[in-house]
């Protein structure tokens, strides 16, 4: 992978950037969620930005490989959500009164999506075997049923 790369997904009126960050010797994930006023151009100055923790981006995995139907993230001040629906993943993020971006992302946005977690989850990991990986993860997300 290179030096923080980035993933960026667009829907109608927002738009998700991926982005690979460290939190100490933690691979981590900053996830900022912009809109689109004119359905054209993303203002990012607007945007909301989360850092997932490793914790979290096994539950946003989750999501993206069909193991949970749902998974949240919150902070005190905001938050972003992640839910299955026919078709796609629809992204949420809100933070303070009134700022809410919602973003639709189709089949391929996810394998896209779960591909760049995946790929930051298992920087944490010590067997580089993508199958162990994928088990752990559905073990672990067990948990909540």
């Amino acid at each position: 992978m290179q030096n923080n790369p980035k993933v960026h997904l667009y829907g109608n009126s927002a738009a998700i950037c991926l982005e690979a960050t460290q939190n100490g010797s933690i691979a981590t994930l900053n996830i900022d969620v912009a809109p689109k006023p004119d359905n054209h151009n993303v203002d990012w100055l607007k945007k909301i930005t989360l850092q997932l923790g490793f914790d979290e981006m096994v539950g946003v995995a989750g999501v993206f490989l069909g193991y949970a139907p749902e998974f949240s993230c919150k902070r005190p001040s905001k938050g972003i959500s992640f839910k299955r629906q026919p078709g796609k993943v629809f992204v949420s993020a809100s933070a303070g009164t009134g700022q809410i971006y919602g973003v639709p992302l189709t089949i391929g946005d996810c394998v896209q999506f779960g591909d760049f977690v995946l790929a930051r989850i298992s920087l944490n990991c010590y067997s580089q075997s993508s199958d162990l990986l994928l088990a752990s993860i559905k073990g672990a997300l067990a948990l909540n049923r």
